[in-house]
């Protein structure tokens, strides 16, 4: 099935809850290839510390997507996983998800957004088309990652 690129899907973005749990492992378990095995603990303690926000197609549907970060005492806010339901990617939940994301760092005061992506994945265009510069590339332990920054603008 073909999708149109960045159609207006309603969608509502919220801070996880321990109710979305399950939906959110089950997403990650399914692109562990891209993601690496995620930890249901450490879900859970982001979901603690409101730093796990979902994308659901309405109140009552299940997760489709999710976006895990941190902000750090740097000022940096650090992209940790980003996943969308492999049904509805290039919908535009995920450039939702990273808008959200940048929102949020700007209301703290954090500088920028980084994160990492393996090199030979797609997500990296992804990166670039939502404005994101490669800042460097490193050596992951099973492969080189490139390391992406957005710096945030303050009024």
């Amino acid at each position: 099935m073909e999708y149109k690129k960045h159609q207006n899907f309603k969608c509502i973005i919220k801070a996880s809850t321990l109710k979305d749990l399950d939906d959110i492992k089950l997403l990650a378990d399914e692109s562990r290839q891209e993601l690496g095995f995620v930890l249901k603990p450490a879900l859970r303690e982001s979901i603690r510390n409101r730093s796990l926000y979902v994308v659901k197609r309405s109140a009552s549907s299940p997760v489709v997507g999710f976006v895990h970060f941190r902000n750090r005492k740097d000022r940096v806010t650090k992209i940790y996983q980003i996943c969308i339901d492999r049904c509805v990617r290039r919908l535009g939940f995920g450039s939702k998800l990273i808008k959200a994301v940048l929102k949020q760092a700007a209301v703290i005061g954090q500088i920028k957004v980084a994160l990492q992506c393996p090199e030979d994945l797609p997500a990296n265009y992804f990166y670039y088309q939502n404005k994101f510069s490669i800042k460097n590339i490193v050596q992951g332990k099973r492969r080189r990652l490139i390391v992406w920054e957005l710096e945030l603008i303050h009024d």
